[in-house]
């Protein structure tokens, strides 16, 4: 789900319950906090072929094969 989505759906909840929405950031802003946060919370991009590949970071229902190469 995208940044945006998740503000939008949360700024809707906050201002359907009646809360004070004095002097709230736009949802752009927030959003663009967000992404950076996601941001910090990914893996380091591989410098080479020889890396190891955190399983956590992939999706439950990715499509996974396995690759053997073969090194001359």
């Amino acid at each position: 789900m995208s940044a945006s989505a998740i503000t939008e759906r949360v700024l809707v909840d906050v201002i359907q319950s009646e809360q004070p929405v004095t002097a709230m950031p736009t949802v752009k802003s927030i959003a663009k906090a967000a992404n950076r946060k996601r941001q910090q919370l990914r893996p380091h991009e591989p410098t080479d072929i020889f890396f190891d590949l955190d399983q956590t970071q992939i999706a439950p229902h990715f499509v996974k094969v396995s690759l053997h190469l073969r090194m001359p």
